[in-house]
C-alpha cells in the first residue's frame, strides 16, 4: 500500500514533516495489524474446516451386514480395536459410555427375536444385583424395526454403579437381527452429580440402542 512506505522507510522518517510521536503511533498501529492478520491466516480454524460440534449425530453403517446405527453426538469415537467377537465398537471418554453391536444375525424371524430378548433378560436377571433393576420395553422404533430393550443397575465395589442397555432389534424387511450393549460407568463423587451421570447414561443409551436400522 503507497501511504504506508514513507511511515516504514527510515530514510524517509527524517525529511517528514510529521511529529515523531504521530509517526510512532501510526507505526506501532500498523505493526499490530500486521500481527493480527498474521495469526488470523496460521491460525487452524482459518486453515481447515471448522470442527464438527459435540452435539452433531453421526451414523455407523456396517459394510458387512448393512446395519446402520446412530451415535448421538460427535464426542463418540470408533477406536482402532474392539472387543473379541464384536461387529462394532464405540466409547465416549467423559461421560465414561461405551456401545458394542454383540451379535449380528441374517435370516432371523420374529420368534428368533422373542427367544433372543428372552436370553437377554435372563442374562441380566441372573445377578442378585441387577435383579431389581431391569427395566424392559418393546415395540417398533422410528425405523420400522421391531426391539426388545433391557436397562438394568450394577453396583462396583467402589460405590459407584454401571447403568446398562441392552436391546435386540429385528429388521422385517430384511430378517436382520442385532444385539447391541451398552455401559455407563459412574465416576462421579457427590449423589447430585452421580444422578446426572445416570440421567445421561439412560439418554445416550435409549438415542443409540433404539436408532438400529
Amino acid at each position: 500500500m503507497p501511504p504506508l512506505r514513507p511511515l516504514i522507510g527510515s530514510t524517509i522518517l527524517p525529511a517528514m514533516a510529521t511529529p515523531p510521536s504521530t509517526i510512532d503511533r501510526l507505526v506501532r498501529s500498523v505493526a499490530a495489524l500486521a500481527l493480527v492478520l498474521v495469526g488470523a491466516l496460521a491460525s487452524p480454524a482459518a486453515a481447515s474446516p471448522a470442527a464438527v460440534p459435540a452435539s452433531e449425530s453421526w451414523v455407523h453403517r456396517s459394510t458387512n451386514h448393512g446395519y446402520h446405527l446412530t451415535l448421538p453426538s460427535a464426542s463418540w469415537r470408533e477406536p482402532a480395536g474392539k472387543p473379541r467377537g464384536s461387529d462394532a465398537f464405540f466409547e465416549n471418554a467423559i461421560p465414561d459410555m461405551h456401545v458394542s453391536v454383540m451379535l449380528v444375525k441374517p435370516e432371523q424371524s420374529a420368534d428368533d427375536l422373542a427367544k433372543e430378548a428372552a436370553h437377554l433378560r435372563s442374562s441380566l436377571e441372573r445377578s442378585p444385583e441387577r435383579r431389581a433393576s431391569v427395566r424392559s420395553r418393546d415395540g417398533t422404533n422410528a425405523r420400522g424395526n421391531r426391539f426388545h430393550y433391557f436397562t438394568a443397575l450394577e453396583p462396583t465395589p467402589s460405590g459407584a454403579r454401571v447403568f446398562i442397555g441392552n436391546s435386540v432389534t429385528w429388521n422385517p424387511r430384511t430378517h436382520l437381527l442385532v444385539v447391541v450393549l451398552f455401559e455407563g460407568l459412574q465416576k462421579a463423587k457427590s449423589e447430585s452429580d452421580r444422578a446426572a451421570e445416570l440421567a445421561t447414561f439412560q439418554k445416550a443409551s435409549d438415542a443409540i440402542c433404539l436408532s438400529v436400522e
